[in-house]
């Protein structure tokens, strides 16, 4: 969650979890919601793909391959 302060100053929030009801789409782009990846192995590269892994309460695990990409 990104916010602002009373002098214009902006920060984020981590969130444990985002809400995605079903049937509908939700959008994560720099700016707004976004993933975050700490702690990496090795150097992440524009060109590059990632393999991530989604938990879903009810569905359970998800994974997807993400492109790296300029933000």
């Amino acid at each position: 969650m990104i916010m602002m302060d009373s002098n214009g100053v902006m920060s984020m929030k981590m969130q444990k979890s985002v809400p995605a009801p079903a049937q509908q789409e939700v959008i994560f782009k720099p700016g707004g919601l976004h993933v975050m990846l700490f702690n990496l192995k090795q150097d992440l590269k524009v060109g590059d793909t990632i393999t991530l892994t989604l938990n879903f309460k009810e569905v359970g695990d998800v994974v997807i391959d993400v492109p790296v990409r300029e933000p």
